[in-house]
């Protein structure tokens, strides 16, 4: 679904079915051409469960004036993403789309990316995923939100039950823009192994940005390679961001320099030559979960 002048391009809805599989490269997409003043169509995805695979893609995207569409998969029991992309993109002065996911279990594996990103001068999109029960981010795969021009970066908000990362990414990067933050919610516990990394990185002279955490647990098992699994709010020229975090417990993780090769698990906020950000480290009092929408 496209849209090549003043109006709004058509939506995407997909409903009521107990399954649905998008295979092989197979693509559901919506479109703002460049110069192109109306906005893109939603998608819509809403189906028992949810498998896509093999190089399928999901995405949203606006090359022109008018804001990008939205991004809604909800109301699934389990939704599989390996080796595939769901996406929001801008690359002009349109904003970029958001992504919803509500589903009550998520697996990411094998390269999957769920990312909202921006290429030029618009706003990129927001990412939320809440989930019910468990969260798996693993193989390589990665949640982001970006401002790889001179727009704005996105906000990455994750709320579940049970949140592990194995060889999985949480990011949030700034090239010249700002934001680019990171909250977490989980009921339970976060665990992180196999090199994983959740970050709120800025290049240039940017500034870093935040990662909020509320869990009663975070785990890091120990390092399977050289780097170890880290959280980051770092900045190069910029000012390094903040790491905010609400636990009971922190186990094999701490505050340090993330350096390539130290194999150890790392809490770092800092800046290579602006000033360092802060980790700050409070016992969780409230439910995570407290006030959030369901």
């Amino acid at each position: 679904a496209a849209t090549s002048g003043d109006g709004k391009a058509g939506d995407i809805l997909i409903r009521d079915a107990n399954a649905v599989s998008l295979l092989n490269s197979g693509s559901i997409s919506t479109s703002v051409n460049q110069t192109t003043i109306g906005e893109g169509g939603i998608i819509n995805i809403e189906p028992q469960s949810l498998v896509f695979a093999n190089d399928a893609q999901v995405s949203s995207r606006t090359a022109g004036i008018g804001d990008a569409g939205n991004i809604f998969i909800k109301d699934v029991q389990i939704i599989s993403v390996s080796d595939s992309l769901i996406s929001t993109e801008t690359s002009a002065l349109g904003a970029g789309g958001n992504i919803n996911i509500e589903a009550e279990r998520l697996i990411t594996d094998n390269g999957a990316r769920v990312s909202a990103r921006s290429t030029g001068p618009g706003t990129a999109g927001n990412v939320t995923t809440q989930i019910n029960e468990r969260l798996d981010v693993q193989g390589g795969a990665q949640f982001a939100v970006s401002g790889e021009g001179a727009g704005d970066s996105g906000m990455l908000t994750v709320i579940a039950k049970l949140a592990i990362l194995n060889d999985g990414q949480m990011l949030a990067s700034v090239q010249s823009g700002e934001d680019g933050n990171i909250r977490l919610q989980i009921e339970d516990a976060l665990v992180l192994r196999g090199e994983s990394l959740i970050s709120a990185e800025a290049f240039n002279d940017a500034d870093g940005g935040n990662v909020d955490i509320a869990t009663p647990f975070i785990i890091a098992l120990f390092p399977e390679g050289p780097n170890g699994s880290d959280i980051q709010a770092s900045a190069i020229d910029g000012d390094g961001g903040r790491i905010s975090i609400q636990a009971n417990t922190l186990f094999n993780i701490a505050e340090n320099l993330a350096i390539d090769g130290n194999m150890t698990n790392d809490l770092d906020a800092s800046s290579g030559t602006g000033i360092d950000g802060e980790v700050v480290i409070e016992n969780l009092e409230i439910d995570p979960t407290q006030g959030t929408a369901t």
